[in-house]
């Protein structure tokens, strides 16, 4: 039971620096004006569809991981539970920030974008579904290279 709770842990630690790491690069991308709403913290649509397409691949790598670890699917079970109860958890931060357009300074770093950014509570709760389904389908992944 060790090595799978292990194989979960490390299998979300991945799929957290892969966020770090690709959400980095889109922002640079993207750029500040692009990301957000004119003026505010609130994210832009173009930042809503970057986010939501870079969530299954992210979640994927975390999965692959922990299949990679474990071996088994137990791991894997762990690993969704934790990235449901996580992704719920991050949604529901939307219920207690205050959704007043907060003014924003042209020139943002990604430290203070992750910190102050906005996003509707529903894109909080879409990403913790497309985690489920990338965790799943990347450790289905490992499976098929096993049996190669």
């Amino acid at each position: 039971m060790g090595k799978n709770i292990l194989a979960a842990v490390v299998g979300y630690i991945a799929l957290f620096a892969s966020i770090f790491v690709l959400f980095t690069v889109a922002f640079m991308v993207i750029g500040v004006e692009r990301s957000y709403m004119p003026g505010v913290y609130n994210v832009s649509m173009l930042w809503i569809v970057v986010s939501l397409a870079l969530s299954f691949p992210v979640a994927m790598v975390g999965g692959y991981v922990c299949k990679l670890i474990a071996g088994n699917d137990q791991a894997v079970k762990i690993l969704v539970g934790i990235a449901v109860v996580l992704g719920l958890f991050m949604a529901s931060g939307s219920f207690f920030v205050d959704a007043s357009e907060v003014a924003r300074l042209p020139d943002v770093g990604i430290m203070e974008a992750m910190s102050k950014s906005l996003q509707p509570l529903w894109v909080g709760l879409l990403v913790a579904l497309i985690h489920v389904g990338g965790v799943l389908y990347g450790a289905g992944l490992r499976k098929t290279s096993m049996s190669e």
